[in-house]
């Protein structure tokens, strides 16, 4: 809905229905239906990264100081100091991290 200029991301942060799963990964076959997502192509450098995470992260650390962290740190601690943010700001759900650097 951000992408779509519907909420803006402040307003997404306490939407009523921002815990709403649209996709996920590692679904059973039978319990639901999914409908993947296709964008154009990324065009990759060395140095991108991405980042998945749970809300346990989103929830908990505003963007900026996401940014911050992925922006000051080596990729080797970076995930460690996401998760550690989150529970510092109150870690009230699990917080799952996973980043991924592109290297050439």
């Amino acid at each position: 809905m951000v992408d779509m200029g519907v909420l803006t991301r402040e307003e997404a942060r306490v939407h009523k229905k921002k815990n709403i799963i649209t996709q996920n990964i590692g679904i059973f076959p039978e319990e639901m239906l999914i409908e993947p997502h296709f964008t154009e192509p990324v065009s990759l450098q060395e140095g991108d990264m991405f980042l998945l995470c749970s809300d346990g992260l989103t929830d908990m650390v505003r963007d900026e100081e996401i940014e911050e962290i992925l922006s000051k740190k080596e990729i080797t601690v970076q995930a460690d100091a996401l998760v550690k943010a989150a529970l510092k700001n109150g870690g009230r759900d699990n917080v799952t991290v996973l980043l991924v650097k592109v290297k050439k």
